[in-house]
């Protein structure tokens, strides 16, 4: 491996914590899918060695109209299957926004894990009560 290569892998790695780069996808990819390195680039139909330069492209966004030919174009750039990765791309979105909505929860109030919650004001119940006259108002 060169220095390159090295660097470039080094780089890729870094990334796979930011959500802005085809590293991140591709390791959320692999591990929903138990998938190892040389797996995936099979199912890219992409060199191990061309990985990194897939990886550290900036991942589009499947919402913006644009986004089948921001794929094409990184497909043309890195040589991997068009298709393999905006299946990638939507595939590790919704299973992350299936996580976000698994792991919310509804809280309890005055449980030990309310602290720092506000609560919304609400008005008070006040009973139909005739006002007593026995009381000056």
């Amino acid at each position: 491996m060169t220095d390159e290569q090295a660097l470039l892998n080094h780089t890729a790695g870094r990334l796979a914590t930011d959500p802005r780069f085809f590293s991140w996808y591709l390791a959320q990819y692999c591990d929903i899918e138990a998938l190892s390195q040389d797996e995936l680039c099979l199912q890219l139909q992409l060199s191990s060695a061309d990985l990194p330069k897939l990886a550290l492209c900036i991942a589009p966004d499947p919402g913006n109209p644009d986004f089948s030919q921001h794929i094409k174009n990184i497909a043309e750039y890195t040589g991997a299957d068009a298709v393999q990765l905006a299946q990638i791309i939507r595939l590790v979105g919704i299973y992350n926004q299936q996580s976000a909505i698994q792991s919310a929860k509804i809280i309890p109030m005055g449980s030990p894990n309310a602290d720092g919650i506000l609560m919304a004001a609400r008005e008070k119940d006040m009973p139909d009560a005739e006002p007593n006259p026995e009381k000056p108002e």
